[in-house]
């Protein structure tokens, strides 16, 4: 064993410096890793403020939101609505908007489809500054009345996500 040590010394240290730039570029790798940025830059409960600059100079606040809670926040600040009028639900894919009881009721279909789309954009902006809301590809809005009883429908719009990433009514 004694007459191989010399031979096998520099062969393991060779080796070892083989690993140890191995383990030290994969350890760079991991570090600069798409995961590892979502890891370290994880959204707190606070609702954080991000400005964007438009290309002619304006700038446009875009809200990133943590859950439902803020989303619905979001909405109340960015439209004429009030928090009691506004009853969100989030699944895999969509995002249900229930617009109760509101003065919406009264307008006509093409007044409650507008401020559908304005709602619909408004939600858009929302979830495409937050990674959390990658996966949804709807949108969908109720206006309802409710009684203590019951849940009535006035009407509904659906909203779909085209390949650009915009949310569109869908009309058929």
């Amino acid at each position: 064993m004694k007459k191989y040590l010399p031979v096998m010394k520099p062969m393991m240290v060779r080796a070892l410096r083989v690993t140890q730039k191995y383990f030290f570029w994969l350890g760079v790798l991991l570090m600069f890793s798409p995961l590892s940025l979502l890891y370290a830059e994880s959204i707190s409960r606070q609702t954080r403020v991000q400005q964007l600059s438009s290309p002619v100079g304006q700038s446009e606040t875009v809200i990133l939101v943590q859950d439902k809670f803020d989303l619905r926040q979001y909405l109340v600040q960015n439209s004429h609505y009030q928090e009691s009028e506004i009853e969100i639900e989030i699944g895999l894919h969509l995002i249900s908007l229930n617009v109760v009881n509101s003065r919406s009721n009264a307008f006509t279909r093409k007044q409650r489809e507008q401020d559908a789309t304005l709602l619909a954009s408004t939600l858009e902006k929302a979830i495409k500054a937050d990674h959390q809301f990658a996966d949804i590809n709807a949108i969908h809005i109720n206006y309802v009345r409710r009684n203590k009883q019951s849940l009535k429908l006035i009407q509904g719009f659906d909203f779909f996500q085209t390949k650009a990433g915009a949310f569109i009514l869908n009309k058929s």
